[in-house]
């Protein structure tokens, strides 16, 4: 039915018009609608916002926004549809942002790992037994060194310690100054597939000398170790003393084969490397001999 508008308040229903009129008395009502400033000029110091209104009015009910509001029958957001700027929206179902608007991700170096105990000054990080220990009988720095004294038999014997990262497929380099009056010290890396080493101290009971071994570790490596190598002669001791690492430059350019989630990583194949995400970079997690041109 169409109702005369004459009624304080209307509501529709399935096509029809109800009215109602608020009580009246003695044939007037007992209602008015008026405009009352709720920010009277003489307290406004700032913006005219809700906090600057009249200490004597309260506003029971703040609608800004009536996009979303009661006359809606079901209580959610009327603007289905949003805009915005510099998006990529070619894709059903997908809005990305931009490739302008973001910013470029890098392909890291990987970090050199750092040896514990490099200048030997304390005692602890190199394996020590009843053949290797610290001393101070002899340093190249500081007061201390690295001592090996294997008396058992002439079979080589090794200290070490593994460090705590590493790159299959990236090059180190190991060095170390070496004191000996026996018959053999060597420094080496060992990857957990082959052990390279360096070639024999030759200055002999000196510290003149600084052996350097360098190794391409396995894509299958299982751990960087550096050896402190030692074979028995003449008095058979060896000192070993202010060691150091470092890396040769990888290759991280290429074709991107594919990106794809593995567990909780991010990883991605380009070129002869595979990188995950970390921290907003790529990190380099394997080198390889050959191009990848997949992973799965």
């Amino acid at each position: 039915m169409k109702l005369p508008r004459s009624y304080d308040i209307e509501i529709r229903s399935n096509g029809n018009e109800y009215g109602f009129m608020l009580q009246a008395k003695d044939g007037r009502k007992n209602w008015n609608v008026n405009d009352l400033s709720i920010l009277p000029p003489s307290l406004i110091t700032g913006s005219a916002t809700y906090a600057n209104i009249a200490p004597e009015q309260k506003i029971l009910l703040e609608a800004d926004d009536w996009r979303r509001g009661f006359q809606d029958e079901l209580y959610e957001t009327a603007k289905k549809y949003h805009k915005t700027t510099d998006c990529d929206a070619r894709f059903k179902g997908r809005i990305m942002l931009s490739p302008k608007e973001l910013s470029a991700i890098a392909f890291a170096e990987p970090s050199l790992p750092s040896i514990p105990n490099a200048d030997m000054e304390d005692d602890s990080d190199w394996t020590k037994s009843a053949f290797a220990e610290q001393s101070d009988i002899q340093k190249h720095g500081g007061t201390y060194s690295w001592h090996i004294d294997y008396l058992a038999n002439d079979d080589p014997y090794r200290a070490y310690q593994d460090l705590a990262t590493f790159v299959g497929g990236k090059e180190y380099t190991f060095t170390c100054w070496v004191y000996r009056d026996c018959t053999t010290a060597k420094i080496g890396i060992d990857d957990g597939i082959d052990e390279s080493l360096s070639d024999n101290q030759s200055s002999g009971t000196t510290w003149e000398e600084q052996l350097t071994v360098t190794k391409t570790l396995s894509q299958e490596a299982s751990r960087l170790r550096l050896v402190l190598y030692y074979q028995r002669g003449g008095n058979n001791n060896a000192y070993y003393d202010d060691a150091a690492i470092s890396g040769t430059a990888m290759t991280l350019t290429g074709s991107t084969a594919r990106i794809d989630d593995f567990g909780s990583d991010v990883v991605v194949a380009m070129g002869k490397n595979l990188f995950k995400l970390n921290s907003g970079n790529f990190e380099v997690v394997n080198g390889f001999d050959v191009t990848i041109t997949d992973i799965c």
